[in-house]
């Protein structure tokens, strides 16, 4: 899903939402890095100020190997 935020487009690449909750996973590959917890953080932000509550942020890393990440 894209956002319109004020600092422009933001996409977050899934979003699960069913009564005012919302579940945001994104997906990443390579080693795990602070910055994707950070993006995770102000998706987190974007998604409460219109009104979902956050219930799980997870972060799916694919390469090398699978492994996730829930904030």
């Amino acid at each position: 899903k894209e956002l319109i935020t004020e600092n422009g487009f933001k996409r977050i690449d899934r979003l699960c939402l069913k009564n005012n909750e919302a579940v945001i996973i994104d997906y990443k590959t390579g080693d795990e890095k602070a910055i994707y917890t950070n993006q995770l953080n102000e998706y987190t932000n974007y998604i409460t100020e219109i009104g979902y509550q956050v219930k799980q942020k997870i972060i799916v890393y694919l390469y090398p190997s699978v492994t996730v990440k829930i904030l």
